[in-house]
């Protein structure tokens, strides 16, 4: 009676602990299947995801490559102008007859001066003064010094024609940068009759490279 007893104990407890054991399995099967599915959410999130940042960047490639083509396309009309008016970066000295001289430097070839009589107004404002600078003969800037404050309104009228500018070099003097000519608009750090003055500053950038070389090797040879 005893040992039938005891075999009973034992078969009872052997099946509790496979019972347990099937119950342990179960549940980390059931985990086991949550976390696959988890899984599989995230893969689809994530693959939305991953499909929405690339619809996205394409978009925004393609509307950066058009700013850049638009931005390009105005800055062009900047070399296109190639001065002010009918005054004309390149060139020669005489093609403009109102040109005056009052500073030659016969070393680095450089020849300053101003254009009589000023232009007409500019957008309403007083037009002072019109200098120009002649390198070897050919006019390698002409500056443009207009009665005025308002500062902004230049900014913004360049911004119509040349789009947005390239470089900030303060608040108070952006550039413009084309592939033959650069524009400056700044305020004037003198004035005139007690008024303030903004400066349009066209600029040949080849003959202004050329004049800057020159500069260098005379300093060179200076020191």
């Amino acid at each position: 009676m005893y040992k039938g007893t005891g075999n009973l104990r034992e078969r009872g407890n052997i099946g509790e602990s496979v019972y347990i054991v099937i119950l342990k399995v179960e549940v980390i099967l059931n985990t086991i299947n949550h976390l696959y599915m988890r899984l599989i959410k995230f893969q689809i999130t994530l693959s939305i995801l991953f499909v929405f940042v690339l619809i996205t960047v394409g978009c925004d490639g393609v509307s950066s490559e058009d700013a850049i083509r638009a931005k390009n396309v105005n800055i062009k009309r900047l070399d296109e102008k190639n001065g002010f008016r009918d005054i004309k970066l390149g060139s020669v000295l005489g093609e403009n007859k109102n040109f005056v001289s009052l500073k030659t430097d016969e070393a680095l070839g450089l020849m300053t001066g101003y254009f009589e009589p000023p232009h007409s107004p500019l957008d309403g404002d007083k037009v002072v003064m019109i200098s120009g600078i002649y390198l070897d003969y050919k006019l390698s800037s002409v500056s443009v010094y207009i009665q005025s404050n308002d500062l902004k309104k230049y900014i913004q009228n360049m911004d119509d024609i040349y789009g947005a500018p390239s470089q900030l070099v303060d608040k108070n003097k952006l550039m413009w940068i084309g592939d033959k000519v650069t524009l400056v608009v700044s305020r004037a750090d003198f004035q005139a009759d007690g008024e303030n003055l903004i400066c349009l500053d066209y600029s040949s950038i080849a003959l202004s490279d050329k004049f800057d070389k020159r500069r260098r090797a005379k300093l060179q040879e200076e020191i």
